[in-house]
């Protein structure tokens, strides 16, 4: 519900009609009309007033929320901008997409690293001397199993990346 729909609502409640209001805040009618259909927006001052004469907080007219220090009956309790089952259910997945999409790079950069430090250690053995032109480095990073580590690792790291990008979007 927005802030115009509340301020009717609120009015409403009150039994007030729109001149009677605007009586009590030293407004036109036109202007209360306005705020009710939203083409404008009191200010703080007014809004303030505006929380004075229907008694309720300034959160629970802006955003619909109830506070525990002063519950009314303000709005249905179907009326409530509360987030409903479906919506705790969107979010649960939007965090587990976003933690699931956060594994995935992770072990990618992982696997990248793992099968770098493996070429590089192999590299350095004096028992090994058969590399291409590559060098020595090169040929046990390229030229053997590890090849399948580093192209995995960088798969996954980069899904990982576009998921994780998408699920930021997202939010």
């Amino acid at each position: 519900m927005s802030l115009a729909k509340r301020i009717a609502a609120c009015r409403k409640q009150a039994g007030l009609s729109q001149e009677k209001l605007a009586e009590r805040m030293g407004v036109s009618r036109q202007t209360i009309s306005r705020w009710e259909t939203g083409e404008a927006r009191p200010d703080l001052e007014k809004f303030e007033q505006l929380c004075s004469v229907f008694s309720v907080s300034a959160d629970a007219l802006l955003f619909g929320a109830q506070s525990q220090a002063q519950p009314g009956d303000l709005e249905q309790p179907g009326d409530l901008e509360q987030p409903d089952g479906r919506e705790q259910s969107r979010r649960a997945k939007a965090h587990f997409r976003m933690a699931a999409a956060v594994v995935l790079a992770a072990a990618g950069v992982l696997l990248v690293v793992a099968a770098l430090l493996f070429a590089l250690i192999e590299s350095q053995q004096p028992y090994q001397t058969w590399y291409t032109a590559l060098g020595p480095y090169a040929s046990h990073l390229f030229c053997t199993w590890r090849v399948w580590l580093l192209v995995l690792g960088i798969g996954m790291a980069g899904a990982g990346g576009v998921c994780i990008t998408r699920e930021y979007r997202r939010l």
